[in-house]
């Protein structure tokens, strides 16, 4: 019995290995057997490969997500200024108010995106918030003016992701217009 867990315990760590990094937890590694040139040392070095190797292109499109966000925010801010400028002049308004609705959908696409991005690599960051400061913050997104907004509790503090919460509002917002 004691020859044949020995023999065998390499294949149910690898087994256990395999299954922990396909559900994601992918700091977990085989421990490489006493003889490195022993078949199960080839297959241990080889798994562990492939977890960095996943790790870090998670890593990495982590980081490129949250770049490209940010640089899609940059120049949605700056359309809203110019947009803001040019209804201070007089003129017809209705090309103002189709440019603002696209940079209002494109707003929300990053939004859409970062909120996906954060659950699908488990990025959640739980603050204590406001629900009337996410209402206000939901409605200036979606270019509804804030004023409307009558909040009639005194105490509407909500714990979450901020980013999650102010999806989940706008798309309700959306879905009631």
């Amino acid at each position: 019995g004691a020859v044949a867990r020995r023999l065998t315990r390499p294949v149910v760590e690898l087994v256990e290995v395999t299954q922990d990094i396909g559900a994601g937890n992918l700091d977990r590694r085989m421990r490489t057997p006493v003889h490195p040139f022993h078949d199960f040392g080839v297959v241990a070095r080889a798994v562990n490969s492939m977890a960095d190797r996943i790790e870090t292109q998670l890593a990495d499109q982590r980081e490129l997500l949250a770049a490209v966000s940010h640089e899609l925010r940059t120049p949605l801010g700056h359309l809203r200024v110019l947009v803001d400028t040019a209804r201070e002049r007089p003129g017809d308004p209705r090309p103002l108010d189709s440019l603002e609705a696209e940079i209002v959908e494109m707003d929300r696409l990053v939004d859409q995106l970062l909120a996906t991005s954060r659950l699908d690599f488990g990025q959640i960051e739980e603050r204590d918030l406001s629900g009337a400061v996410l209402a206000v913050r939901a409605l200036e997104r979606l270019g509804i003016d804030a004023s409307l907004l009558d909040v009639e509790i005194e105490d509407s503090a909500a714990r979450g992701d901020p980013t999650l919460l102010l999806a989940a509002i706008s798309n309700l917002v959306r879905n009631a217009e």
